[in-house]
Parts: C-alpha cells; structure tokens; sequence
C-alpha cells in the first residue's frame, strides 16, 4: 500500500525529531497523477522563515514542468540541486536527495549517476523546531498530486551504487548504516526504525508494486549497504513482480 495525497490539506506529519543537518539522504518512491508547474512538496523539514531556522526540502518547484529541487537554507541563500528534464508523471519513480557536507544531489530510478549536483557552500540552517511533512508542506497548500510511499532517512549521504539497490526495488532495510527513520506506509504510517510515527491528514491508502524485504538472518548480515547477487535478484523481482 501507499498513500495518495490530493487535497490541499492532505499530508502526514512526523513531528519534531528528525534533526539532519551535515550529512544526510532524504528517499521515497513516487507516481504523480499529473505534471508539476507549481511548488509542490514531497519530503520536507522545516522549523520556519526566520533567521537561521531550519528549512529543508525535497520539491516540484516553479522553474519547469516535473522540475525536482533538492535544497535547504544556509547563511548564504537557498541552494539547491534541480533536475530539469527526464521526470515523467504518471510513472513510478524512486528518487534520493543527498548531502554530503559539500555537495547536494538527486538520485532517481536505477541510475548510479547523479541526475543533478550543486555545490551548497555551507551546511543546512539548524535553528528552531523542525516539522516533518509528507507529501505537503508545513503550511497547507502544496501538496502533491499523487502517491508517496517507503519514506526513509539516513544520517549520511548514500552513494549512487546504494541508490540502485533501492531504486531496483530493494527495502530500506538492505542498507540499515545509518539508517534513522523509516515508513513503508504498508497499512499505517508507523515508523519501524526510530519513533517518528506519521500522523495522516486526508491522505487514502492506495496499492503500490511490491518491495523486496530482508528476512530477520538478512537484516543481521547487511551492515553496510549491500544485496543479493545479481542472478538471485532477477529471480526474485521476477517472482515478486517487482523493479523497473
């Protein structure tokens, strides 16, 4: 299952405890019903507008049509990484924004290349109480048209080559370093890692192709950021009906 947000209100909140700010990955999946030519949020962190106050995002923003920005605010302005072109609507797409402490950048589908890389020139704003939100912002008012679904977090910038695990259909839990907040969204919006638990907003469960999940021996092997051989992951998706 996924959620699919449509409404001006819709969102699910996660509350204040999710607190990144030197070296980080944002990553969901994601089917949009429709072209983005405004400011919609899918992933954001925000305290506020103030001096020095938190403010992240992962976005459709106002530069194009299906235009994805990754970016935050620091005391030099609001950088951010934009992909600018190859986003369809109406398509199921994985997509990780990462910070390394340099560099911001946007990962997507099973592409071990950054679709695109900004210098930041600082770290992210710190200050004040951050909100996460899902699928809208902290204000109401511009939301995604769409589904969101397997929301994680990671306290450090995942490589390209871990972005394919995950984009060729592999859980969150396959790369558990770092690994702090993460919500299937199968069912209920609880958080199966940390205690950041979603509460929903309008949003309706919807189906979404299947994922593949470690067993508990798996989960115990996979320290660092690995999967299957590539002959057993063939089988598996084929039997699961699952990757792209």
């Amino acid at each position: 299952m996924a959620y699919t947000f449509q409404n001006s209100t819709d969102k699910i909140a996660l509350g204040a405890g999710i607190t990144v700010s030197t070296a980080f990955t944002y990553a969901c999946w994601i089917s949009p019903d429709a072209a983005n030519t405004a400011a919609r949020q899918i992933l954001t962190n925000k305290a506020g507008s103030g001096a020095g106050e938190r403010d992240q995002w992962l976005e459709f923003n106002t530069s194009g049509t299906n235009v994805l920005a990754f970016g935050f605010r620091t005391s030099g302005g609001f950088p951010q990484a934009q992909w600018t072109s190859g986003f369809l609507a109406a398509s199921l797409h994985f997509i990780a924004a990462t910070y390394d402490g340099t560099n911001q950048r946007i990962y997507a589908d099973t592409d071990a290349t950054a679709k695109a890389t900004n210098a930041s020139g600082g770290n992210p704003f710190t200050g004040g109480t951050p909100n996460f939100r899902i699928g809208n912002d902290i204000v109401d008012g511009r939301v995604v048209d769409g589904e969101i679904w397997e929301v994680a977090i990671w306290n450090r910038a995942l490589s390209g080559a871990e972005c394919v695990i995950l984009g060729t259909g592999y859980s969150p839990l396959f790369i558990p370093n770092g690994l702090i907040v993460y919500l299937p969204l199968v069912r209920h919006t609880n958080d199966i890692i940390g205690k950041n638990n979603g509460t929903v907003t309008g949003a309706d469960l919807f189906s979404h192709p299947r994922i593949i999940y470690p067993s508990s021996p798996q989960m115990r092997r996979f320290t660092t950021a690995a999967a299957p051989a590539a002959a057993a992951q063939v089988g598996w998706r084929s039997l699961l009906g699952v990757g792209i």
